[in-house]
Order: structure tokens, then C-alpha cells, then sequence
């Protein structure tokens, strides 16, 4: 639910995806990808990432 969330957020602000893109610290994928929906990825798999910090933390 997280990612779908996401990406109506992203896409109805395309410039701010493009900067939460611009942050960070690879290389971005070619044009051929939606930002909106890249960010909305990228978001998504950030929750995922502190879930598990979390989880292992406890």
C-alpha cells in the first residue's frame, strides 16, 4: 500500500521527485523511467530498509 501511496503522491509533485532523485548518491537510470514512480520505489524500499533496522534493533 506504501509504494501506491507514494507514487500518487510523486506524481502529482514531479519536481519534488526529482530533487528527493537528485539526492542521492548513485547515478540516476535513464530517462526511460517515470521519476515519480522511481521516488515512489525509492521511498518504499527506504521504509523497508528502516522496518528492518528496527526489527533487528529490538
Amino acid at each position: 500500500m506504501e509504494y501506491f501511496e507514494s507514487a500518487k503522491s510523486a506524481l502529482r509533485q514531479r519536481l519534488k521527485a526529482r530533487q528527493l532523485l537528485a539526492s542521492g548518491s548513485y547515478p540516476q537510470p535513464a530517462d526511460t523511467i517515470d521519476p515519480a514512480r522511481f521516488a515512489a520505489l525509492m521511498l518504499s524500499a527506504q521504509l523497508l530498509y528502516n522496518l528492518d533496522e528496527t526489527l533487528v534493533k529490538s
